[in-house]
C-alpha cells in the first residue's frame, strides 16, 4: 500500500496544485456575498444602487460563456496546463482593480475581466484532472477542487466583513500568485502531448506522474492513451446530431429541464446574496457570522456529497434532497412573509432564517448538486457529449445570469416571501419532474437509459446510433 502511495503522489501533488486555481475561483463567486451590503450601505467607499448591486452580481454569468468557448479550442492547441495558468491572470487583474476601484463601472469591468478566468478554469482543469489520474483515482482528485473551492469562499465570508475592501482584494490577490508559482513545475497531461504527436515529452510525463515504469507498463500506458485518443476521434459526432438524432434531441431536452428545474431551486441566487438574506430577514443573529456558519456548514455537505454520490442511486437521492430543499425554503418564505406583512417576527423564532439555509445547503450539496454534473455526462451519448456538454453550460451562464438578476429586483419589489415561495414551487416540481421521467443512470450504459427513457416518455427512436459504427442503422 505504502509503495502504491508513493507511486501515485505526485498525482495527488498535481491535482492539489492545480486545484488551488478554485480556491481563488471561490472568493470570486464568494465576494458578492458579502461585500454588496458594503457598498449598498450609507456609508459605502463606492456607493451602488439595489440595481447596480444585482448587474455586478450577475454580469459574470454572461461575460464567462466568452472564455468556456475559447478554452474548449484553446486547451487543444496550447495544453491543459497552459491554459490554466493563464486562467490566473484575469483573477489578478480582477482582485487588483478591485483594490483601487473608485466607481461602480470599474467593478462591473472587473467582474467581467475575473469571468474570463472563471471559464477558463472550469473548462481546463476537470479535463486535466482527469487525464493525469489513474481511473481508481479520477473521482476523488475530481472532489479535491470543489472542496478547494468552497474552502475560498469560506475565506472570504471570514475576512470579508472585517477588513477593507482594498485589504480583502490584496490578500485574494495571492492566491492565483500561489497557484502560478506552484502549479507551473507540475506536468502537463501526458495525453495532449500524444495528440500533438510528442511521444517523448508524453513518456516524461507519465513516468513523473506514475513514477519509474518498466518498458512492459510504460507500453501497457500509452497503448491505453492511444486507444482513448482513437476513440474519441472515431466517435465524434456533428453538431446537427443532438438535433436531427430523435435519442439525442430526446437527451438534449431532458437535461435542460433538469438544469432549469435544479438551478430554479435557487441555490445560484442564494448563494450570491446570503449576506444580503440574513439582513433582510430581521433576525438578531449577526448576519456575517450567520454567513460564516453557513459557508463552513456547506464545506462539510460538499466532502460528505463526494462519499454519498456514488452509494445511492441517482433519481431517489435527487427527490429526497429536492423535497428537503423545498421544506426549508417553505419555511424560509414563512418567516419573511411574518417579517414583511405583520413587522415584527418573536426572537423565539430568529433561528429560523440560518436553519433553513443550512438544510438547503447541505442536501442541494448532497443532491442536486453533484448529480448534475453526473448526468451531464451520464446521460449524452460519446458521439454528442461534447456538443450537449456545451449546450448545457450555455444554458446554465444565461439562466444563472437572469436568476442572479431577478432575486434582489423581486425581493426589493414584492417581497422576499415571493422568492423564497418561488423557489419552493420549482422545488416541488423537480422532484415530479425526476419521478416522472428522469431515467436512472446510476451504473447503467447508455443503451440501458434510452431504453428507460423510452418507456418513461414513450416512442421509439427513429435513428438510434449503432455501438460500433456510431451511425444510424439502415
Amino acid at each position: 500500500m505504502a509503495a502504491r502511495y508513493s507511486r501515485r503522489k505526485m498525482q495527488y501533488l498535481t491535482a492539489v496544485t492545480a486545484s488551488l486555481i478554485y480556491t481563488c475561483y471561490g472568493t470570486y463567486m464568494g465576494w458578492p456575498g458579502t461585500t454588496l451590503p458594503i457598498l449598498q450601505a450609507e456609508d459605502s467607499p463606492v456607493p451602488l444602487t439595489a440595481d447596480e448591486g444585482s448587474w455586478l452580481a450577475s454580469i459574470n454569468s454572461l461575460t464567462m460563456l466568452v472564455a468556456i468557448f475559447a478554452t474548449g479550442y484553446a486547451v487543444d492547441v496550447m495544453g491543459r496546463k497552459k491554459v490554466a495558468l493563464l486562467g490566473a491572470a484575469p483573477f489578478v487583474g480582477w482582485w487588483l482593480m478591485v483594490a483601487f476601484a473608485d466607481s461602480y463601472g470599474m467593478l462591473l469591468a472587473a467582474r467581467a475581466i475575473g469571468s474570463l478566468g472563471g471559464g477558463a478554469i472550469i473548462t481546463a482543469i476537470p479535463v486535466f484532472l482527469c487525464e493525469i489520474a489513474d481511473t481508481d483515482l479520477r473521482g476523488t482528485l475530481i472532489a479535491i477542487h470543489y472542496i478547494l473551492m468552497q474552502c475560498g469562499t469560506l475565506l472570504v465570508y471570514c475576512i470579508g466583513p472585517y477588513l477593507s475592501i482594498t485589504t480583502v482584494a490584496l490578500i485574494c490577490t495571492s492566491i492565483p500568485i500561489i497557484f502560478a508559482l506552484t502549479f507551473i513545475w507540475m506536468p502537463e497531461s501526458p495525453y495532449f502531448f500524444l495528440t500533438q504527436h510528442r511521444e517523448a515529452e508524453a513518456v516524461k510525463c507519465l513516468e513523473r506522474l506514475k513514477g519509474q515504469l518498466t518498458p512492459e507498463e510504460l507500453k501497457f500506458e500509452l497503448e491505453l492513451l492511444y486507444k482513448d485518443i482513437r476513440e474519441k476521434q472515431q466517435s465524434k459526432g456533428k453538431i446537427t446530431d443532438i438535433i436531427l438524432v430523435s435519442v439525442h434531441r430526446r437527451t438534449l431536452l431532458l437535461a435542460i429541464g433538469f438544469i432549469l428545474l435544479q438551478m430554479s431551486s435557487g441555490s445560484i441566487a442564494l448563494a450570491t446574496y446570503t449576506t444580503y438574506i440574513f439582513e433582510k430577514s430581521g433576525s438578531e443573529l449577526d448576519s456575517n457570522i450567520s454567513s460564516i456558519i453557513l459557508s463552513a456548514v456547506t464545506l462539510g455537505a460538499n466532502i460528505m456529497s463526494s462519499l454519498v454520490v456514488e452509494r445511492f442511486d441517482r433519481r431517489p437521492l435527487c427527490m429526497a434532497t429536492f423535497t428537503v430543499c423545498a421544506i426549508c425554503l417553505a419555511a424560509e418564505g414563512a418567516y419573511f412573509y411574518v417579517d414583511d406583512i405583520y413587522g415584527d417576527v418573536p426572537t423565539s423564532f430568529d433561528w429560523v432564517p440560518l436553519a433553513g439555509m443550512i438544510g438547503f445547503n447541505i442536501s442541494f450539496s448532497v443532491g442536486p448538486a453533484p448529480v448534475m454534473s453526473l448526468i451531464m455526462g451520464e446521460l449524452f451519448h460519446v458521439t454528442v457529449k461534447g456538443i450537449g456538454v456545451s449546450i448545457g453550460t450555455t444554458v446554465i451562464a444565461l439562466y444563472g445570469f437572469f436568476l442572479k438578476k431577478m432575486f434582489q429586483v423581486v425581493s426589493d419589489g414584492l417581497g422576499a416571501y415571493y422568492s423564497f415561495w418561488g423557489f419552493t414551487v420549482m422545488c416541488v416540481c423537480a422532484v415530479v419532474y425526476v419521478y416522472a421521467i428522469m431515467p436512472e443512470t446510476r451504473n447503467k450504459t447508455f443503451a440501458q437509459i434510452n431504453e428507460e427513457m423510452d418507456s418513461r416518455v414513450g416512442g421509439r427512436d427513429d435513428c438510434s446510433p449503432d455501438e460500433s459504427t456510431k451511425e444510424c442503422p439502415s
